[in-house]
């Protein structure tokens, strides 16, 4: 992956978990979890929340099983390629409630790092789901733009103070601004 540098000797990760969502493209996202995994010898975990929408009696979900399974199966297709070992999670979580699912999920499997993509928003790179999830997260973090149009974007615009990908602190909460 071309913009990833490691960190210096001496930090080390077994499991990072990559969150995938579901609209937009979710490339730059894997392949960076891919890279940072081989790097570091590391598992890839592959992580998509779905969420529930609930109504007095009745509830529905905002994709099927097979949608979800779909990108989840395409996301650890892609980093096997890589020659990464992975695994894959769904999780099922109410409407609005998707950060605390990956935070979950990240304590469930032991991850070290959550890598997560962001679009582009008017010169903002983070916003809503993103930025709610790695302002919680007690875990480092990589920041990757959702896709390589994202990615294109963050390249040219000088108004992103972002970049193409971010580390968050190894210790503490990030700072986002």
């Amino acid at each position: 992956f071309p913009d990833w540098n490691p960190e210096p000797a001496g930090h080390s990760l077994t499991t990072v978990l990559v969150a995938v969502g579901g609209s937009g493209d979710q490339t730059t996202v894997v392949k960076l979890g891919a890279a940072v995994a081989r790097d570091y010898g590391a598992r890839v975990c592959v992580v998509h929340a779905t969420e529930r929408q609930v109504s007095g009696r009745a509830s529905f979900d905002l994709e099927t099983p097979e949608e979800a399974r779909e990108i989840v199966e395409n996301a650890m297709s892609d980093v096997r390629r890589q020659g990464v070992a992975t695994s894959g999670y769904i999780v099922l979580t109410s409407v609005g409630h998707v950060p605390d699912a990956i935070l979950q999920k990240a304590a469930d499997v032991g991850a070290d790092e959550i890598i997560v993509g962001a679009k582009s928003h008017g010169g903002r790179l983070l916003r809503g789901k993103a930025e709610r999830l790695l302002r919680r997260s007690p875990y480092s973090w990589l920041l990757a733009p959702a896709s390589e149009v994202d990615a294109e974007r963050s390249r040219r615009s000088s108004v992103s103070a972002l970049g193409p990908i971010q580390r968050s602190p190894l210790t503490g909460l990030p700072s986002l601004g």
